[in-house]
């Protein structure tokens, strides 16, 4: 709450120097500021470095929004992010570009800073010139807000310009395996907790059209500083992303967190890549995800061997008796495979005598019970196992 009530105390102050008369007309000299720094390959960011997107696997890679493996050229993909003069509206830019790629040098980081709001097009037909060098563009959540906001301006300035084809988000795959563990996949959030560094000083992004709007005031390049080192710091801690989450991926290790062998595992089931699945599933140790791990191994196992599944349902059930799903999968396990209808019936009235098998699974439940009992009458084992009444 305190952050909160700081945060607009901040935002009513600068509101309040906006519209304060300018004590002297600002003049630009110049309408488009273009930089560029380069890190080199050993840069260390906590646990990862760049030198390790050498080693990053192409099919890892492009995996990470489902798409299918091709030839990994670091020097053609294009990092980008951008900070905005606002979240929502028509009237909405992008006065600063920050853009990320790969050289023989290192990594270079350049960024197109409008110096008035007039810069626009000029700022525009300079992505639209850089474009081509690159087939891939990567952002962080840049599918919903950085692509649609640039291509509606190129559009609102009747510019044309060939996007790179293919785009890699990586917010999605960074929610699919960090989201159970961390309460935000923020990327200052994912620095702290997966990098292991927090940023120091860094300014909260809700600040910056604010601060960029009293910079097209006052003139003050001071209040800029921040606003550059915020991006570039993004555009930096991309591809560093891109390790952290490939090194994940590339198989389960002892030291990964528990919620996060098992998120992998949800993540390669729904590249329907079910061996690795499977593997990751198995490496869950006991604890908080230990069930559901081996409850999603089993429905795995289920398709390719249905003995080791049902192997699996009765050690869940040996671990959390009152399973009622494991007791709902052996039941049709014994009904259609070994063909022990007295089994069947047995765990279907276990489950249906737990309480998701009261309510949850009732109908189901219900039916099944039913047609076992008809099968038992059939096989002329009704006297002996179906219930007394």
């Amino acid at each position: 709450m305190a952050d909160f009530r700081q945060k607009l105390k901040m935002m009513s102050s600068l509101s309040a120097d906006w519209n304060k008369p300018a004590e002297k007309p600002v003049v630009c000299e110049k309408t488009l500021d273009d930089t560029e720094t380069v890190f080199p390959y050993d840069t260390v960011y906590g646990r990862y470095s760049l030198e390790m997107f050498r080693d990053v696997s192409a099919r890892l890679f492009y995996g990470l929004n489902d798409l299918p493996e091709e030839p990994l050229d670091p020097e053609r993909l294009l990092f980008l992010d951008t900070e905005t003069t606002g979240l929502f509206g028509a009237a909405v830019q992008a006065f600063l570009v920050g853009l990320g790629y790969f050289r023989k040098d290192g990594f270079h980081v350049r960024q197109l800073l409008m110096r008035s709001l007039g810069a626009e097009e000029e700022l525009l037909n300079a992505l639209r010139d850089l474009f081509p060098s690159f087939d891939t563009v990567v952002t962080f959540n840049g599918k919903s807000f950085d692509i649609p906001l640039l291509e509606t301006r190129m559009v609102f300035h009747r510019i044309r310009a060939e996007f790179p084809e293919t785009h890699i988000d990586l917010i999605h795959p960074a929610r699919r395996i960090y989201k159970l563990r961390l309460e935000s996949c923020r990327l200052s959030n994912l620095e702290a907790r997966v990098f292991g560094v927090e940023r120091v000083d860094d300014l909260d992004g809700s600040l910056i059209p604010g601060r960029y709007f009293q910079f097209t005031r006052t003139g003050d390049d001071a209040l800029l500083t921040d606003i550059l080192d915020h991006n570039r710091q993004d555009i930096v801690s991309m591809p560093l992303l891109v390790c952290a989450m490939c090194q994940a991926l590339s198989g389960p290790t002892e030291a990964q967190p528990d919620a996060d062998l098992f998120s992998i595992g949800r993540y390669y089931m729904r590249q329907k890549n079910a061996d690795t699945a499977a593997d990751y599933f198995s490496n869950v140790p006991d604890g908080l995800w230990a069930l559901p791990a081996q409850w999603h191994r089993s429905l795995i196992l289920k398709k390719t061997d249905p003995a080791a599944a049902a192997a699996c349902w009765e050690e869940i059930l040996a671990r959390t008796p009152d399973y009622c799903p494991a007791m709902i999968e052996l039941s049709k396990y014994h009904e259609h495979t070994t063909r022990d209808i007295s089994a069947a019936y047995s765990y279907c009235l276990q489950a249906l005598d737990t309480n998701m098998g009261k309510y949850k699974y009732a109908g189901e439940l219900s039916a099944r019970k039913a047609r076992l009992e008809k099968k038992l009458f059939r096989s002329g084992n009704a006297k002996e196992d179906a219930p007394r009444k």
